[in-house]
């Protein structure tokens, strides 16, 4: 083969390669552009006020970003930009039996967030994100409410990063 072939391969292959899509296993689909992420703190605006809830959905929220994508984590003003509040925190009765009793009680947390890309604005966006796990109504709550929260809060945490980092 002659080396004129063999630069003419070279430059067809970098050519196409160049224009393909770039896909990850991972599923993230971050703008290349995009850098750095910041998550502000987000305070406890429910009527019923967990007060390790804020804290607990604020660092799960930065984990979740510093653990599974190449963003930098900056305090402020980053490339994609979390703020928001909680805002429902409660117990309810699930299935009613009897048309008395509830055989068993759902558990709802819901987070208001605010997403925000200067560098991407159509990707901005203002969303309640609810998630719920429901349990035995015959277990106390308190018995079963750290455990329940981390499973809501993970549940809401993938919703938002579902959103935001799997945008196709």
């Amino acid at each position: 083969m002659n080396w004129s072939k063999i630069v003419g391969l070279v430059f067809l292959c970098s050519a196409f390669n160049s224009c393909v899509p770039k896909y990850s296993m991972s599923g993230i689909n971050i703008p290349e552009d995009v850098g750095t992420v910041s998550v502000s703190f987000f305070p406890n605006e429910a009527d019923i006020v967990n007060p390790q809830l804020s804290q607990l959905f604020t660092e799960s929220l930065k984990d979740k970003w510093q653990n599974e994508t190449k963003l930098d984590l900056v305090t402020s003003e980053g490339d994609f930009q979390f703020s928001g509040s909680i805002v429902d925190y409660r117990v309810l009765a699930a299935n009613i039996q009897d048309n008395t009793t509830s055989s068993s009680s759902k558990f709802v947390i819901s987070v208001k967030v605010d997403f925000l890309c200067k560098r991407h604005p159509e990707l901005n966006f203002s969303k309640i994100f609810p998630s719920d796990e429901v349990f035995d109504a015959a277990t106390p709550f308190e018995s079963v409410e750290n455990e329940l929260t981390q499973v809501v809060v993970d549940e809401i945490i993938q919703d938002i990063f579902n959103k935001t980092a799997l945008v196709w």
